[in-house]
């Protein structure tokens, strides 16, 4: 979605645009992967950190942005977009995360039905194994 389409759906949904709202939504556009509130807060410092958890929420609650794991106690989210199935790498260190393209061979289950898998790589990235 574009920013231009995220505004428009808070708006839809009763939701104020606020400026800190707008930073937060022209960040998250610009994310390729996973990200954290914790990173940004980091990126955004002059917003408060209960904008950024309650916009967070709005998000999810919009289908804007899934959960995808919770990592350290912090949890993870991606943009909800339809894209190709695809994994995420995790560097245990720094918790910078990467997508990784999977071909997945889907079974089917007895008895089950809407069937998800997450599947989350971790390791140490070139940046901080330079530093071991």
């Amino acid at each position: 979605m574009t920013i231009t389409q995220l505004n428009q759906k808070l708006k839809d949904n009763n939701y104020n645009l606020t400026n800190p709202r707008k930073k937060i939504l022209a960040v998250i556009t610009k994310k390729d992967g996973i990200f954290s509130a914790k990173q940004l807060i980091k990126q955004l410092p002059k917003i408060d950190r209960t904008s950024i958890y309650r916009t967070l929420e709005i998000l999810e609650k919009l289908n804007i942005i899934k959960p995808v794991i919770t990592l350290s106690g912090e949890q993870y989210f991606e943009k909800n977009e339809t894209q190709n199935h695809h994994h995420h790498i995790i560097c245990t260190n720094c918790h910078k995360t990467k997508c990784v393209k999977t071909e997945p061979k889907m079974t089917k289950i007895e008895n089950f039905k809407n069937i998800q898998h997450l599947l989350i790589l971790t390791g140490i990235c070139k940046k901080c194994f330079a530093k071991i």
